[in-house]
């Protein structure tokens, strides 16, 4: 990882932080005011994922126009970066739906990342890398989000904090990869 790498995964997890942060403190007064407005908790947190989704899916695509066609499956990043664009935009137009989809739409997204980051961290395992162990952690927590939605989604309160609390673990893995040593594999 390059100095650049490290210090932009540091920013974004400070980002990612303060989000946590400010959806804890933002749903909290939401909710505790005025119940008629809970939903915009839950499309705040929508919001957020539809805004993540759809700059990763723009970087991936830009990646794909730079580099990645000239590389062999390079198709698939450009397919996978359209997926995740028509996911995005999907869930930016998701938040005037009514609660129970939105919920439904972040169980969906947390759960099916929370089991894609389980098998690549299982890949990792196979292919002998030592740090593994973070990232099977990262998609149990993933996959433990959305079963804690299933199980507490008349709560919005409860749901906002279990994000928060999902994004916050997030950020810190990313500090934490920000400031390990990686291994450097020379060829002879």
């Amino acid at each position: 990882m390059t100095k650049i790498q490290r210090i932009r995964n540091l920013f974004t997890g400070l980002v990612m932080l303060a989000c946590a942060a400010f959806l804890v403190l933002a749903g909290a007064d939401i909710i505790e005011y005025d119940d008629n407005t809970s939903i915009d908790a839950i499309a705040l947190i929508t919001g957020l994922i539809a805004i993540w989704l759809t700059v990763y899916a723009l970087r991936m695509i830009l990646f794909y126009f730079r580099m990645a066609k000239h590389m062999v499956g390079g198709a698939s990043i450009l397919y996978q970066g359209l997926l995740l664009l028509d996911v995005g935009l999907f869930a930016g137009s998701a938040s005037y739906l009514p609660r129970f989809y939105i919920l439904a739409y972040l169980i969906a997204i947390n759960g099916f990342a929370g089991v894609l980051t389980m098998l690549r961290a299982l890949n990792i395992r196979r292919a002998k890398v030592q740090h593994w162990k973070l990232m099977f952690a990262h998609g149990v927590v993933n996959l433990g989000l959305a079963v804690a939605c299933i199980v507490f989604s008349r709560s919005e309160l409860v749901i906002i904090c279990i994000f928060s609390a999902s994004l916050a673990y997030a950020a810190f893995t990313r500090i934490i990869s920000a400031f390990r040593r990686t291994a450097l594999v020379y060829i002879q």
